[in-house]
C-alpha cells in the first residue's frame, strides 16, 4: 500500500459511505470516529450543508463568514440557541481569521 492512501482512508472511507447512507442526520455517527483534521477534511469536500443537522447541533465549530454555507450554519445555530432554554453558545469568541487577533468586547446577542 502506498503511504499515502493509508494517511487518508479514514477520510476516503467517509467519503464513500456518505454517498451511500440512507439517513444523512445520522452521518454525525461517522463524523464522532474521525479525528479534528480529518472531519474537517470531509466536512470542508462535502459541506456543512450536507452533514450538519439541527437535530444534533452539539459539537465545536469553526465557521469561516466568508462562506455562504458557514453564514448559514451560523444563522442556524444562532436561531436553535434563541429559542431553545438555557446557556446554548459555550466559550463562543470571534476573529477576523485565524491569524488575526480574537475580538476584544465580542458578544453573542
Amino acid at each position: 500500500w502506498h503511504r499515502s492512501l493509508l494517511k487518508t482512508w479514514k477520510v476516503d472511507l467517509s467519503m464513500w459511505i456518505f454517498s451511500r447512507i440512507i439517513d444523512k442526520e445520522n452521518y454525525d455517527i461517522v463524523l464522532g470516529k474521525l479525528n479534528p483534521q480529518e472531519r474537517a477534511e470531509v466536512i470542508h469536500r462535502i459541506g456543512w450543508l450536507n452533514t450538519w443537522t439541527p437535530m444534533k447541533p452539539d459539537m465545536p465549530y469553526i465557521l469561516d463568514l466568508k462562506k455562504r454555507e458557514d453564514r448559514i450554519v451560523t444563522k442556524m445555530l444562532v436561531h436553535l440557541g434563541a429559542i431553545e432554554p438555557g446557556e446554548n453558545w459555550l466559550e463562543e469568541t470571534y476573529q477576523h481569521g485565524r491569524a488575526e487577533p480574537l475580538v476584544p468586547g465580542w458578544i453573542l446577542t
